[in-house]
């Protein structure tokens, strides 16, 4: 992680009380498309977005999982 990750990964602590107050459809609104950028772009941002995705008290659909893991668990990732 560069330092900019490493801060982020410091700072989604910050964020629990938010995370968990969210149902699925805020969490597709508000933070997704964030995660979904981040997915993206570098593999080493995968702790940042395993910490975020622990703090969510929703029940979690297959469906869910499923958009959340896509993005993650590529060839290009894996290898």
């Amino acid at each position: 992680m560069n330092d900019k990750e490493r801060a982020s990964f410091t700072n989604v602590a910050f964020f629990t009380p938010f995370l968990r107050s969210l149902d699925e459809e805020a969490f597709r609104a508000s933070v997704y498309p964030e995660i979904e950028f981040m997915m993206k772009r570098n593999a080493s941002l995968v702790p940042v977005i395993s910490v975020t995705v622990s703090q969510l008290r929703f029940p979690f659909s297959p469906e869910f999982v499923h958009l959340v893991t896509s993005n993650i668990f590529t060839d290009e990732y894996m290898t």
